[in-house]
């Protein structure tokens, strides 16, 4: 999804081919609805992501997604991007901030704690407060 600015900048949408890897999803993941959400390393599985929950880092966005029944989740997680990534209204997120998970609504991101940056960085903010366009290197 390509976002435009007032200044007739397109902010998003840009895919990093190189940057696009495949890892076992956690089965709480929902294989539709969860597409474009934030995720990070589930540690209780190997080679595996999970939705990115309250402090926990970003490690990419889901773009594809599949079950495999016998085999189990499987997605393409997008490790740079420059996307568009979920929020709650009211997280006070700013340009200029950094990102972390949400555990109250897995996937949909928070400002990092204390001002911390940790390779993501807000570069539009939705006015409805439902997005922020976020960079990640």
């Amino acid at each position: 999804m390509t976002a435009y600015t007032a200044m007739g900048l397109v902010s998003t949408g840009f895919p990093i081919p190189d940057t696009l890897f495949t890892y076992g999803l956690h089965s709480t993941i929902d294989v539709v609805a969860d597409l474009g959400k934030a995720v990070t390393l589930d540690t209780t599985a190997t080679n595996t992501m999970k939705l990115a929950g309250t402090s926990d880092p970003i490690h990419g966005i889901l773009v594809l997604a599949e079950d495999r029944a016998a085999l189990g989740k499987v997605g393409t997680v997008a490790r740079q991007f420059k996307e568009k990534l979920p929020t709650v209204a009211g997280s006070a997120l700013a340009v200029g901030m950094s990102v972390t998970g949400n555990s109250a609504a897995p996937g949909n991101v928070l400002p990092m704690a204390g001002g911390a940056h940790d390779g993501t960085l807000v570069i539009e903010v939705d006015p409805a407060g439902l997005w922020v366009a976020v960079e990640s290197w």
